[in-house]
């Protein structure tokens, strides 16, 4: 039997746009605050490289980081938020306990870059397997036991307490790297998402069977997707066949980036329209940013497939489940090639 899985790669279009007023692959909350891109906040970190492996401080300090005999210092104007995909249905609510916040299927940090005026994406493996924070269904703590990330989520009220807990291990997977803000979207989000967009036109990358909406797309074809179709084609995979999350990874991709070019043309840089479409996803979305002045810079920044930044790393097969071994030496370099610049540049 198939199982379908969640995933959300449009949430990529909904964060730049929602930066104009909604949300798809970052999404900034509408409210009274605003966020800033500036100097403020902004820290550095020293990495110590030993042996071959890759340490930290374990706190971001003012300096430079020293890499085979070139000097960095982290970029000013640079925010990175944590974006993910939950697998609940409906309105975002409390979890009936702490061990039922859903998994956080769809994981990704989207990184901007005020200086360049660019936003980067980098995706993360749902099942890198990392530390992550353990606790019983009255919240207790447990201990920290390493498994894979997107369980995070799950041990937590379902809402900010679960996000802040992904924002902790994300962070610490990536060097104890400062997270500005985080953004979670439940499943049923995907539908209106498209809706929102018209239905996305793209080419099938692979066959979808999906009986439980009556969906079945053939590779090859061009399809503009039905809302039902949208939601097929980014949460399929066959947990039976080994490696399918990663092909759902690259549809998302495609899905997302379709998705983007399709609901910027329609809200043109319109400010209240990206509002007023935020607002029909509002109920689905845990977030503590706000949207403000941000927004409107957000929507001239430039994305394409080139700024997306995959991990490398190994796929196994665990006892039970697929486990993904991060590569820390190229994980460390996508985290200098974006968030850090040679300390001799102005």
């Amino acid at each position: 039997m198939s199982n379908k899985r969640f995933f959300v790669p449009i949430i990529i279009s909904a964060f730049i746009i929602l930066a104009a007023g909604f949300a798809i692959y970052v999404v900034i909350g509408v409210g009274k605050g605003t966020i800033r891109l500036g100097n403020s906040n902004v820290r550095e970190v020293s990495f110590v490289r030993k042996d071959n492996e890759l340490s930290s401080s374990g706190k971001w300090n003012e300096g430079v980081i020293e890499y085979n005999g070139e000097k960095y210092v982290y970029k000013s104007g640079i925010r990175t938020y944590l974006i993910m995909g939950v697998d609940r249905e409906g309105p975002a609510t409390a979890a009936e306990n702490y061990v039922s916040g859903g998994q956080s299927d769809v994981m990704f940090l989207l990184v901007v870059d005020k200086s360049t005026q660019s936003i980067s994406v980098i995706p993360i493996n749902r099942n890198t397997m990392t530390k992550i924070r353990l606790c019983d269904p009255e919240g207790n703590y447990y201990g920290t036991f390493t498994a894979q990330i997107c369980l995070q989520h799950g041990y937590g009220d379902g809402l900010k307490g679960s996000c802040q807990k992904s924002v902790e291990a994300v962070s610490k997977l990536f060097y104890d790297i400062p997270i500005t803000g985080y953004m979670s979207f439940n499943m049923d989000a995907m539908s209106i998402l498209n809706r929102l967009a018209g239905g996305v036109t793209l080419e099938v990358a692979e066959d979808i069977d999906y009986p439980d909406l009556d969906v079945r797309l053939t590779k090859g074809e061009t399809v503009t997707l039905t809302d039902d179709e949208a939601y097929a084609y980014i949460r399929y995979r066959d947990v039976n066949d080994f490696g399918t999350a990663n092909r759902r990874l690259e549809r998302e991709k495609q899905y997302a980036l379709a998705a983007y070019n399709q609901l910027t043309e329609i809200v043109g840089g319109d400010r209240s329209k990206a509002i007023d479409m935020f607002k029909e996803l509002e109920p689905y979305v845990v977030t503590n940013m706000v949207f403000g002045d941000l927004a409107a810079d957000l929507i001239k920044y430039g994305f394409d497939s080139s700024k997306v930044y995959d991990i490398p790393g190994e796929l196994v097969q665990g006892k039970k489940y697929e486990e993904f071994y991060v590569d820390k030496s190229a994980l460390y370099d996508i985290i200098l090639s974006i968030l850090y610049k040679n300390a001799g540049e102005n």
